[in-house]
């Protein structure tokens, strides 16, 4: 999934689980995703790196948001 962020990257899943008509997307999300890998391209040598990774934690329904821990 092409995003900017670890929050766009789950939104993007959440948007695309919806488009295909599940139920509790949220759910599916923190059953089936463990971690985030953003990668990121040096424009100038074209070359791609690990920006970081984050794993999914969990989901706070309070603010109705993905609870992640960065871990690099």
């Amino acid at each position: 999934v092409h995003a900017n962020d670890t929050h766009s990257a789950v939104q993007r899943c959440l948007s695309l689980a919806e488009e295909a008509g599940v139920e509790k997307p949220i759910s599916l999300l923190l059953e089936t995703i463990d971690f985030i890998v953003a990668i990121e391209r040096n424009n100038f040598t074209l070359e791609r790196k690990v920006k970081n990774i984050s794993s999914v934690e969990g989901y706070d329904p309070i603010t109705q948001q993905f609870l992640f821990k960065e871990l690099n």
